[in-house]
């Protein structure tokens, strides 16, 4: 098994067909504050769901289930 944490490790491998892998950050908040612009963002279940269809085969979803983002200067 390989991580694939959504938008932190993207990897290219698949997994077992059968299978199913479920990777979740369950509440995310991000700070960026690149110059003037303040933004602060909050992701709750924002998760990948990989099936495994073949052994070199897989599907993958990404979703979350809530987003806000705010924005200050």
């Amino acid at each position: 098994m390989e991580t694939d944490r959504p938008d932190v490790t993207e990897s290219p491998y698949t997994i077992d067909a059968g299978h199913i892998q479920y990777e979740t950050d369950i509440i995310r908040l991000i700070k960026e504050k690149p110059d003037l612009l303040e933004t602060s963002t909050l992701l709750i279940n924002q998760a990948n769901l990989k099936i495994g269809i073949t052994g070199s085969t897989a599907i993958q979803i990404g979703f979350q289930t809530y987003g806000r983002q705010k924005e200050q200067t």
